[in-house]
This record gives structure tokens, sequence and C-alpha cells, in this order.
């Protein structure tokens, strides 16, 4: 991958320092959509070129959050309505060797469900409840995706809490799954066009340092 000219050491100490408050239990896990958001182009579905040409299109920022998340062991999963989960499991290898095997890939096949709703884990259930509302039905974005996320990880702490809704941070350049996933507590963050690392950086280096009171380092 080649280098990110709009990074400077200043903008990647501000990575650093977000990781930081991630190791100190703000953030629990990371979840990125995959078209036009870890990858600046639209698959559409149909990708029918390598997995090592659609990685040319990942976005640096947030490879580089990604990997970040890993070494301080911060679980990462994409949340995506593709269904080419096979491809996007071969990028995730392109861009991360062997630790891109560690992301879960929630996409759009017959691998995984929401949970039922007694199922669910009790500080998910606000979450439940507003995605069942009639007026939600229609709007609920990636709300299954991170029910099932919490669900699985429930189940493998063997009934102990799992992470909650406040305590996952969230990146889509989709507008309507920014906002479910805000009014229901997440640390959602719209990708753009324009997010490189000097604009995503200073709106997570705001979020988790000044407006979470953690000390600076």
């Amino acid at each position: 991958m080649s280098a990110d000219p709009s990074r400077n050491e200043g903008e990647m100490g501000q990575t650093q320092q977000f990781v930081m408050s991630m190791a100190r239990g703000v953030v629990r896990i990371v979840c990125v959509d995959f078209d036009q958001t870890l990858v600046t182009t639209h698959t559409q579905g149909r990708w029918n070129k390598s997995a090592s040409e659609l990685a040319k299109f990942a976005r640096p920022p947030l490879v580089d959050l990604i990997r970040s998340s890993l070494d301080v062991k911060v679980p990462v999963a994409i949340v995506t309505s593709s269904m080419q989960v096979n491809l996007i499991k071969s990028v995730l290898v392109q861009l991360f060797g062997g630790n891109g095997k560690k992301i879960a890939v929630k996409g759009m096949d017959d691998t995984w469900a929401s949970p039922l709703y007694q199922n669910t884990p009790k500080n998910w259930q606000g979450v439940m409840q507003w995605k069942m509302k009639p007026q939600n039905k229609k709007k609920v974005g990636k709300l299954d995706h991170f029910l099932s996320l919490a669900y699985e990880d429930f189940e493998k702490r063997k009934s102990k809490s799992t992470f909650d809704p406040q305590e996952v941070l969230y990146f889509d350049d989709d507008p309507a799954c920014i906002v479910a996933a805000r009014a229901n507590g997440l640390l959602a963050f719209q990708i753009g066009a324009k997010s490189h690392h000097h604009t995503l950086n200073n709106q997570l280096y705001d979020v988790f340092v000044r407006k979470q009171g953690l000390p600076d380092v």
C-alpha cells in the first residue's frame, strides 16, 4: 500500500493517543462498514477482480486504526450489506496478514442471525426494543449486525457481561446507518470522501481524549 500524503507525525501521534484511550476500556469493539468506508469504492456486491486489486482502494486512516486496535487486543468486525464475504476476508488478509483472520465479517450471508429477544444480552435489550418499534423497522441500519456480535460475545464469555452499545466504535458512509447507531448510543462516525487522517484523527481525538476527560499521552 502506498503512503497517504495527508499524514504527518502529529496526526499519527493523535492515533496513538486514541489507541491508548481504547486500551483504558473506552472502546471494547471496533466495527467498520466495507463499501465506501474501509475501501473508497463500492463493489455493488459484484466485484470480479482480485482481492489484491480491491485492497488498493483501502482507506489508510481506517487501516491504521484497525491495525492499532488489533495491537491493543480490541476486537474488530466488518459490518456490511455485501454478500461477498469471502472476498472481504481475502482483502483483510491482504491488508493485515494473519491478523486479518482475527476480524469477524458480518455480511449478507446465512452464517449468522440477529438473536431472538429472549436471547439478547440485557444491556442490548433496549436496542432490540428500539428496532422492533413499527416506526423504526425500515431504518435499523446495521443494528442486527451489532446485536449478533453482542450475542456471540456474550455466549463466548459463558453468560458473563458483554460490551455495551456505548463501547462500540462504528464507522460507516451511510447516514441512515449512522442515525440508527447514534440513536442507540453507539459511538458512530460517518465516513465521507474527505475522511483523511487529519479529519478522522481530529474527530477521534476530540471524543476520546478531550470529551472523555482522558489524560493526554
